[in-house]
């Protein structure tokens, strides 16, 4: 069965594990909130139709039952990026971070 991509998205979903996720039309995701390694965190979901937002769903929870090997898996690909930043994104009186967790933390919150 083809999925109707013209049928209206509803304004909010429940899931037992991120609570109410509430459309954002103009984006075309639902939004939320949650916690990721004990930081509060928005978690936006795709909402082109039913069948793209149930499997960015289901990635989510398998992202949110590993989280600490997901976060190191993050934190690492954020420190393959620190050239890059400190070669471009550098703000004019910001020091380059280093590879060290703390420096990583606060360079990804930076980007986020």
């Amino acid at each position: 069965m083809s999925e109707d991509i013209d049928a209206p998205l509803p304004a909010t979903r429940e899931d037992p594990a991120f609570g109410t996720l509430r459309l954002d039309r103009k984006y075309d995701w639902y939004e939320g909130a949650s916690v990721w390694n004990g930081r509060p965190v928005r978690l936006r979901i795709n909402a082109e139709g039913d069948r793209d937002f149930e499997a960015a769903l289901r990635a989510a929870h398998l992202l949110w039952q590993d989280q600490a090997t997901w976060n190191s898996r993050f934190l690492d690909c954020a420190a393959g990026e620190l050239p890059i930043k400190n070669e471009s994104w550098l703000e004019e009186d910001e020091a380059e971070p280093t590879a060290d967790q703390s420096a990583v933390d606060r360079c990804c919150s930076r980007w986020s």
